[in-house]
């Protein structure tokens, strides 16, 4: 059992027989009970799990109503501003490790098809019976590739942005970045009050796989550039930059955090390694070269996403202690986000995605004739059928109820599709890893309260 002290003080949070408990500031916790060195056992992994599994319906389906509103109130325009990039990342999503399509790696944006979607979008985001995100920032993000390869197009975007009215709602420019060319350009980025996301994976070793295509390393020009722009904008540094960081191989988040604090007084988001669209004929060699010990790839996140998935005793917020007023409400599976809610993306060519971490052929819509061609009722149709095929096996899953994969992420067959997240029981390599971690210490479980929950 482990003693984890409140946050606001007095009280504690437990973890007994897998269970997390709340108790009041009166209970007083002796040393044998608080013993950071409990360390749990395999049949104790079940009475995590049990009561986990609640009432939910597993069978809900989209509507045309659903798409067109998720468009209206979308929370970012996200443009592929180009597909060049200046840096031949070992583990790039597009490089050789992975199957994705992308037939043509020089293309930069049409700068028409980007201004069609502007119009589009501004159209729907000023009809008030459609918009109830009023007051809300929509973002405007700009990706690769890397982006600032194309700056002129991102200068157009911005210049087309500007001279339109948005009756509801303010605008906020974001850009990831590899930081090798923020020197030449970073005065813009100032002057437009840009949210700067950096790539970089930490120090000369963590950093190893973000090379340039000769194969040289990175790291030296782009942490010259980043401490140029502390030193020269200090206050845009501090407010508007933020960095990326892939545990890799070379990495883990204990050495990563502590190279960023020290250099830049920051911590970085840690991001894991994609699984998904891997081709088999490299699979085995980019576990080889690429991917952490499942010790050195947890961080915080993970630890939420644990907690999330796999027990409904945990609530993030006391909203949560109240039952729903309708059983018969039928949830959609998976933690697909509704089509389009978050974000539009738009490639190079103009095919519009609901997010830029999918396969590019799995798009929904696109610009053809000068015009959108967007049938939100065919859209609604083609993702019911991803959730027909895969609503049998999320109702006997154990992490239904907080399921964080993408119906578009999934490999279908004609009749079923295959999730990787499946579990009957919670008995993988990924739940024991995470269980025996937080087990063993209580500071993880502590930040992961302070960070995560209402407290």
């Amino acid at each position: 059992m482990i003693k984890i002290p409140f946050k606001g003080g007095g009280s504690y949070y437990l973890l007994s027989n897998n269970t997390y408990y709340y108790l009041p500031p009166e209970f007083n916790c002796s040393k044998t009970i608080c013993n950071n060195n409990y360390r749990l056992k395999e049949h104790q992994l079940a009475n995590f799990l049990k009561n986990s599994k609640g009432k939910i319906k597993i069978g809900g389906r989209y509507n045309s109503d659903n798409i067109i509103k998720s468009i209206a109130n979308t929370q970012s325009i996200d443009f592929e501003v180009t597909q060049k990039c200046n840096l031949k990342c070992i583990y790039c999503a597009f490089g050789k490790y992975y199957k994705r399509s992308r037939p043509n790696l020089n293309n930069d944006i049409n700068i028409e098809y980007a201004n069609i979607l502007i119009d589009f979008l501004f159209n729907l985001f000023n009809h008030n019976e459609l918009n109830y995100s009023f007051g809300k920032p929509i973002y405007i993000g700009f990706y690769g590739g890397e982006p600032l390869l194309n700056i002129s197009g991102i200068k157009k975007i911005i210049a087309y942005i500007e001279k339109k009215t948005l009756k509801y709602n303010t605008i906020k420019y974001t850009m990831t970045t590899n930081g090798v060319l923020l020197d030449k350009n970073i005065k813009y980025l100032v002057e437009k009050d840009f949210s700067v996301s950096i790539s970089l994976d930490g120090d000369q070793v963590h950093n190893g796989l973000r090379v340039f295509p000769d194969g040289s390393p990175s790291f030296e020009l782009v942490f010259n550039n980043i401490k140029s722009i502390q030193s020269k904008f200090p206050a845009f540094f501090e407010n508007n930059v933020n960095f990326l960081s892939v545990l890799n191989i070379n990495s883990n988040e204990l050495d990563i955090n502590s190279f960023f604090s020290s250099n830049f007084n920051k911590e970085p988001k840690s991001l894991h390694l994609s699984k998904n669209d891997l081709d088999p004929l490299h699979r085995a060699e980019f576990y080889k070269n690429c991917v952490p010990l499942i010790s050195n790839a947890l961080n915080l996140s993970d630890y939420y996403k644990f907690t999330r998935m796999y027990s409904n005793r945990i609530k993030k917020t006391y909203l949560e202690l109240f039952p729903s007023n309708n059983n018969n409400i039928k949830a959609i599976p998976t933690g697909t986000c509704v089509p389009f809610s978050k974000r539009v993306f738009i490639t190079t060519e103009g095919k519009l995605l609901p997010c830029e971490k999918i396969n590019h052929s799995n798009f929904l819509a696109r610009v053809v004739n000068n015009s959108i061609k967007m049938n939100y009722s065919k859209i609604a149709k083609l993702v019911n059928e991803k959730i027909e095929k895969i609503e049998t096996s999320c109702a006997k899953c154990i992490k239904k109820e907080r399921c964080l994969e993408c119906l578009f992420n999934l490999e279908y067959s004609k009749n079923s599709a295959n999730c990787k997240s499946y579990s009957s029981n919670g008995n993988d390599e990924f739940f024991e890893d995470i269980v025996n971690s937080l087990s063993s210490d209580s500071k993880i479980f502590k930040q992961l309260i302070n960070e995560y929950y209402e407290v």
